[in-house]
């Protein structure tokens, strides 16, 4: 018997990288966009600093970002015979952030208790970065962590949420100050 696919979506292109030409991790930066002020062009460095310059977005630097492996949300298969479908993905962002003050603890208490429009993330060592803008938006949990020695740095620790079915949008990087 032959499966069932319920959406009939082709099979797309896959391409290898070339030797030597893979891209490595890190994210320095990122910029957090308020509901209903997401850029158009998430490469237009020009509209993402007017969306700045305009206090509806922020961009947070000198960080410690990374995208770790999303959880599938699944359901049951409709058929007795069949098996669990993905049908959406939780994912996340992990935010290591040193820059310790009273200005960013007004700033994540805020943005503890908003939901965001979209995040645009810059990597360090690619001409690119990863764009999210999800439909129910982003959420942020980050707390101060404050070591008990003084061998390690007082942070802020925490994550971007989002759901989506797609990996983020893979976009040139923009040029923004």
């Amino acid at each position: 018997m032959s499966c069932i696919n319920y959406c009939n979506d082709p099979l797309l292109q896959y391409t290898v990288e070339s030797c030597g030409e893979y891209s490595n991790g890190g994210i320095e930066s990122f910029v957090i966009f308020a509901c209903g002020f997401e850029p158009v062009n998430p490469s237009s460095g020009v509209e993402i600093q007017a969306i700045i310059d305009a206090g509806n977005a922020v961009k947070i630097s000198g960080v410690k970002v990374g995208i770790p492996a999303a959880s599938p949300i699944t359901q049951d298969s409709p058929t007795s015979c069949g098996v669990s479908r993905t049908t959406n993905f939780d994912r996340t962002a992990t935010i290591y952030d040193a820059n310790l003050n009273a200005t960013n603890n007004a700033f994540w208490n805020s943005a503890n208790t908003n939901t965001f429009g979209a995040v645009l993330f810059f990597n360090c060592d690619a001409n690119d970065a990863f764009y999210v803008n999800p439909p129910s938006g982003v959420s942020v949990q980050v707390s101060p962590l404050i070591p008990d020695t003084n061998t390690e740095f007082r942070r802020y620790e925490g994550q971007l949420s989002w759901r989506h079915i797609n990996v983020p949008q893979l976009v040139a990087k923009a040029i923004i100050t």
